[in-house]
């Protein structure tokens, strides 16, 4: 078999492993803990404070927000269907680096930090699924720094709204965001003008149309992205 082949085949079978120990932190957690229905923009817990849970997205989209001593904030990124947060701080100790509040309605099982830690001592499939958790979590935040560094505005924009329109509600090609362009630029490292002159660069060109709070996206295949398959 070539080389390429075989790779091609160890990549699939990791794949299967991880969806299998996913399966599997998914069974254990739905056993596990509380659900908590929360509204967008709902906090699940605040930046600096002790660990003391750990949070299962189950739906919705949770956003991932740093904030410093002045009231700014920027958005590090968002988790959606299949995350489990907050496991890093209840690990090691530390407080959350970061808070995590609901971009928009979501559903949440919330686990205590004494019950997650338990588990995770005995069960060794658990323990495998947590690194993997946390070596994707390195993996994205690697592939966020180097696009900060790398790319412009311009490219950073499309790949977001390629990444998060299959997320929110939509009718067809339309989307309603469940963010303001303030929030948008937010997630971007942006300030909110320079934000606008990329919006109104792609309504020029016809890759989006805007109206009343809604985005039509004619074909997402034409907004640039990185193929991101390896993460997904």
């Amino acid at each position: 078999m070539p080389n390429e082949n075989r790779a091609l085949v160890a990549n699939a079978n990791i794949g299967e492993v991880i969806r299998g120990e996913s399966e599997y932190a998914f069974g254990l957690f739905g056993k596990m803990g509380s659900v908590l229905k929360c509204p967008s923009h709902v906090q699940l817990c605040q930046q600096n404070s002790p660990p003391e849970h750990v949070f299962v997205v189950e739906s919705g989209i949770i956003t991932v927000v740093i904030g410093d001593q002045d009231g700014r904030e920027y958005y590090a990124g968002y988790r959606t269907v299949g995350w489990t947060l907050g496991t890093v701080s209840v690990i090691t100790g530390q407080p959350y680096p970061a808070s995590l509040v609901a971009l928009r309605a979501s559903r949440v099982r919330v686990i205590n930090a004494r019950d997650f830690m338990h588990l995770l001592a005995e069960d060794t499939k658990l323990s495998r699924y947590v690194h993997n958790l946390h070596s994707r979590e390195i993996y994205e935040q690697m592939a966020s720094l180097s696009a900060l560094a790398l790319y412009p505005l311009r490219k950073r924009v499309e790949e977001f709204l390629w990444k998060i329109l299959p997320l929110v509600p939509s009718i067809d090609t339309k989307y309603e965001l469940p963010f303001t362009d303030v929030e948008m630029a937010r997630f971007l490292a942006a300030t909110p003008q320079h934000l606008s002159q990329v919006l109104r660069q792609l309504v020029d060109e016809g890759l989006i149309m805007r109206s009343r709070g809604w985005m039509v996206v004619p074909d997402r295949k034409q907004l640039w992205h990185r193929d991101n398959d390896a993460i997904r």
